[in-house]
């Protein structure tokens, strides 16, 4: 085990040592609950130790936010817009070469397809590599190499002698584009929290840019310089991608985490400069969050996770192969007219190409604006999400395509104009979807499982850009209504995979307003209103002045002075003590034990923190979970953690679920462990409110036990019985 994943289950193990099941017994006052875990076993971490991050120090992250959205920004959003730019025109062109090099050289419908899987596989299989290189020399040492080796095999590809050289060349293109995402994860990491979102976003308009430019250079050069010129020209952009890579910075969590201080403090200093604003006073320190390992392949199909997993493989998969097929049968249906679709066979088209077999300019007119739909499918999507939220976003756009698809099986009977602004539908739509799959699903996975979650999906994507060209270029010959068939069965699938998958119910969305007036799910609490008492006093005092004469206003001056100051000192006051109170959390969230000491012991200053340890399959956890789900929206200045027990504690016994640990400045001030000390199943959420209310945790208006009355009867009842049994013996 590496030291970092050492320390960040130190917490959890001198717990076990210092409890184990002798927790059960509720024997322990709540103040020697501190003192045991620092006497914990030779080998643990004493409490005490725990890196707090002070106030002379600052963090990665922190400076980051502190430097805001200027000039540095600015230039890299223009460098990661590139890249994308790069891959989307890699991915564009091969709906061009594979139906030039039928006509050059005469290759099958299976062969075009396979110049398309070989990029996507070239992809899938790159990507362990690049994440490794990464990892070990720097991200942008790993672009670098990435820029280099893209920009000289594509360009080689212009000169391929043969078929065989076209598929090798093209694979090492698709193993170099492996790399593009590293550019994403390196930019999201100079981005103030506040601009991430939308700056992210903003990469797909760099995404449609691309596929835009490619479809134009081929509209200019196509029908009189033929595919060589083309790859020599798209190109340029690639070698463009490789000059400006010495100008990157290198990560600065990369340099944090392999000791580098200094040069992420060089480059952090950089970042000031350009943007014209102070780092933070201080010492900076490595955030607890990059530390340790932050989940595994397998975690994501854990008993808790792998529904949502097999689910969101399912619409990513799905996804882009309705995406990646629509890109690739759009020449194909160009291609295609009254009387070829009256006579159409293997025959017919695996023979000598005809002299109409070539796209035509207007065919290139009508791609580019087929390729256009990209931009309205983005915007749409983003306003589409504020509305209805991101799994029915998803859910319509897939429907509609299945319509807009089942349409395009009519292609014979269609005419150009319609049969163009079918295809455009079909492409914006399921461009939106892409573009609500990256919203949502970084948002479902815990913390910990966020990046390997996205990753996984993301491979799973590729499998199905892999499949799409064996339908939209071989299948597709055979049959048209077949081919849209596949695709909008597919994308039905996925719409009803999207309406399974789970939602927030804190979700921002007009729809969510619907539902909360209708009683459906809880409100959302509101912000304090001004109240007429309040109006009615301010009018008093105006009038009050304005009945003074001046010599009685200049005596009130240095009164009204002092008032002032006190006046806004005690504003000052309240309003630091209302954001103290401010609702921060409001949900239960999942963490794992590398995350213990950065949300436990490092929630805040009188932060009060309750951890709940559960397992699936067990009733009264559920029950548990349920009550606390709604404690936390109830009372959103808690912060509410849960974790599977074994997770945390190794060789948890199940006889102590639930249980639940409370604490306050890092320091644990309670525990509830076992069926016995819940009530079992018969536990109301009444009673658990009163129960954490006793320690503080949250400001609870229940001050009595709700069973307070039977338990009085039963005690009396006992304690009578005792009584009476001491008379006997005495």
């Amino acid at each position: 085990m590496s030291e970092p994943d050492k320390k960040s289950n130190e917490p959890y193990r001198q717990l076990e040592e210092s409890h184990g099941a002798e927790l059960n017994v509720g024997a322990q006052s709540t103040s020697s609950c501190p003192t045991s875990l620092e006497n914990a076993t030779e080998g643990s971490m004493e409490l005490s130790s725990v890196v707090v991050i002070p106030d002379d120090t600052f963090t990665v992250v922190q400076a980051i936010n502190a430097l805001g959205f200027g000039k540095f920004q600015v230039k890299l959003s223009l460098f990661t817009g590139l890249c994308w730019m790069v891959d989307s025109m890699e991915i564009t062109i091969l709906s061009i070469l594979s139906p030039s090099l039928h006509c050059d050289w005469g290759i099958s419908r299976y062969q075009q397809a396979l110049t398309t899987t070989v990029v996507f596989l070239g992809m899938m299989l790159s990507s362990t590599f690049w994440n490794n290189l990464s990892d070990r020399y720097g991200r942008k040492q790993a672009l670098t190499l990435c820029a280099v080796l893209l920009a000289y095999y594509a360009f080689l590809s212009s000169f391929a002698p043969n078929f065989l050289w076209i598929l090798l060349l093209r694979g090492v293109v698709g193993f170099a584009i492996g790399c593009v995402p590293q550019s994403v994860t390196l930019y999201a990491e100079f981005l103030p929290a506040k601009q991430r979102a939308r700056c992210v976003i903003l990469l797909d308009c760099f995404w449609a840019l691309g596929a835009c430019f490619e479809v134009a250079i081929a509209l200019i050069v196509m029908p009189n310089f033929g595919w060589r010129w083309l790859l020599i020209l798209s190109s340029i952009p690639l070698f463009i991608f490789a000059v400006i890579t010495p100008w990157l910075p290198e990560s600065t969590v990369f340099d944090m985490t392999t000791g580098r201080t200094d040069r992420a403090i060089s480059t952090l200093e950089r970042v000031a400069r350009e943007n014209k604003k102070s780092l933070p006073v201080g010492r900076l320190v490595m955030d607890r969050f990059y530390q340790g390992h932050h989940g595994r392949f397998k975690d994501v199909l854990s008993k808790e996770m792998y529904r949502t997993s097999a689910l969101l493989w399912l619409v990513w998969m799905s996804t882009a192969f309705c995406y990646y097929g629509v890109v690739l049968m759009t020449t194909e249906l160009f291609h295609t007219s009254s009387e070829q679709c009256s006579t159409w066979s293997t025959s017919n088209n695996e023979g000598t190409c005809q002299l109409d077999c070539r796209l035509r300019r207007s065919d290139y007119i009508d791609l580019l604006w087929t390729t256009l739909a990209e931009f309205p499918g983005i915007f749409s999507t983003v306003f589409a999400i504020e509305k209805i939220g991101r799994r029915k976003t998803m859910a319509c756009q897939l429907v509609m395509f299945a319509m807009v698809v089942c349409f395009l099986s009519r292609t014979c009977l269609l005419s150009r104009a319609v049969l163009t602004i079918a295809i455009f539908l079909a492409r914006g739509l399921i461009a939106g979807v892409f573009q609500a799959a990256y919203v949502y699903t970084p948002e479902v996975y815990p913390t910990h499982l966020r990046s390997i979650g996205v990753s996984a999906c993301s491979a799973m994507a590729r499998i199905g850009a892999m499949i799409t060209p064996y339908v939209a270029q071989v299948f597709l010959q055979w049959s048209i209504t077949g081919a849209m068939i596949t695709y909008a069965t597919t994308a039905l699938c996925a719409a009803i995979a999207t309406l399974v998958l789970p939602q927030d119910p804190n979700e921002d969305t007009e729809w969510n307003d619907i539902l909360r007036r209708k009683g459906i799910i809880p409100e959302k609490e509101k912000e304090q209103e001004v109240t007429e008492d309040q109006i009615v006093n301010l009018l008093e005092n105006c009038n009050n002045l304005e009945e003074k004469t001046l010599d009685e206003l200049d005596e009130l001056e240095d009164e009204e002075d002092e008032r002032v100051l006190e006046e806004y000192r005690r504003k000052r006051i309240a309003e630091m003590k209302e954001l103290a109170n401010k609702c921060k959390y409001g949900e239960v969230r999942e963490i794992s034990a590398e995350d213990y000491v950065k949300e436990v012991n490092n929630a805040g200053e009188e932060v009060w923190v309750v951890l709940y340890l559960y397992k699936a399959g067990i009733p009264l956890c559920t029950l548990v979970n349920q009550h606390l789900a709604s404690l936390a929206r109830k009372f959103p200045a808690t912060k509410f953690l849960k974790s599977i027990s074994t997770t945390c504690i190794p060789n948890w016994p199940d006889s102590n679920l639930p249980t639940i640990f409370i604490y306050h400045d890092g320091n644990m001030v309670k525990q509830i462990i076992g069926p016995l000390e819940f009530r079992g199943m018969k536990l109301s959420e009444a009673e658990l409110e009163w129960m954490l209310g006793q320690t503080e945790a949250i400001p609870t208006k229940i001050k009595e036990d709700p069973r307070s009355k039977i338990n009085d009867v039963l005690f009396s009842s006992l304690k009578n019985g005792n009584n009476l049994d001491d008379g006997n013996d005495w």
